[in-house]
């Protein structure tokens, strides 16, 4: 399903703080993790993208043309993909490298705009949403020879009971399916067999494909993280993330090793920006730490 300010961000950009190059840590250095962090950070007309690790005093920039946003990193770590709005055309997904070098267009959309770029499992696929004329499609476009295949086709009266959008674990053995109605339905993909999950926003995969992890509820704001482990099918977690009731949570993502999420939270209307925040499932704890959007995690 399409996050509602992730629309929000293609027809205004998300409205937070410009930061630039002067953006720095929040935590005092107090903060440790693993891997590099990539996010979306910006204004009204601006917005870019970066990666930070515990070892940087601020984030990197990777990007500087035109309007970029919801990042993410492949399979293999060496590339990302994202959403850029540049001046030729509307919402376009492009791929580049993980240093920010050989940034390549991918969609060409006619009468219309591409965005939500989503990897394959093997690295070489991308699914996608489009929108054509008000019709939106789930997508998925082979990176060698360019060739994109449509797999959910919906007008613009698509129903709450509709799929949205799907997502493959990593050991490819299960899918969420995701509908309108915020409804997630986690699918064997031997068996074929169906769990109803609770309702919630996007899901995120970890790494090993063993827990699931979404903010709660049909509609925000949404700040009670929920994860669910596969193995035991059951909710392990169910945790308020946030110190403000009417924050809205959403785009969790994993660490490498299962043992902490990053995810971002802001208000539901009304001034202040975006921050992403990380919690340690060790302690349960969870620290407010750079402003910025959508992170993906490596």
């Amino acid at each position: 399903m399409v996050d509602k300010r992730i629309m929000l961000t293609l027809l205004a950009i998300l409205l937070v703080e410009i930061l630039g190059s002067g953006m720095s840590l929040t935590s005092g250095g107090s903060l440790t993790f693993d891997g590099t962090i990539v996010f979306e950070n910006g204004g009204e007309k601006k917005s870019d993208i970066y990666v930070v690790n515990a070892k940087m005093n601020k984030p990197k920039r990777l990007t500087n043309i035109g309007n970029n946003i919801e990042p993410i990193w492949s399979p293999n770590g060496k590339n990302i993909a994202f959403t850029s709005i540049r001046k030729d055309h509307q919402a376009e997904i492009y791929i580049m490298d993980s240093d920010g070098k050989n940034q390549k267009r991918v969609t060409y959309t006619e009468n219309g705009f591409s965005t939500s770029p989503r990897w394959s499992i093997d690295g070489k696929k991308l699914y996608f949403f489009s929108n054509i004329r008000g019709r939106f499609d789930e997508n998925i476009i082979d990176l060698d020879n360019g060739k994109g295949t449509t797999l959910y086709s919906f007008d613009k009266t698509v129903t709450l009971g509709e799929i949205f959008q799907t997502y493959v674990s990593p050991d490819s053995k299960y899918k969420i399916a995701h509908y309108k109605s915020g409804k997630l339905v986690l699918i064997d993909e031997k068996t074929k067999a169906e769990n109803n999950l609770e309702y919630g926003g996007k899901p995120a995969w970890s790494k090993d494909s063993e827990k699931l992890a979404y903010f709660l509820g049909r509609n925000s704001p949404r700040n009670i993280l929920s994860i669910f482990d596969l193995n035991r099918t059951q909710y392990v977690e169910k945790i308020k993330v946030s110190n403000a009731n009417y924050e809205d949570c959403y785009s969790p993502a994993w660490s490498k090793d299962s043992k902490q999420i990053v995810y971002t939270c802001g208000p539901v209307a009304g001034p202040g920006g975006v921050w992403l925040y990380i919690l340690d499932l060790r302690t349960m704890k969870f620290t407010k730490f750079l402003q910025g959007a959508n992170p993906d995690w490596y």
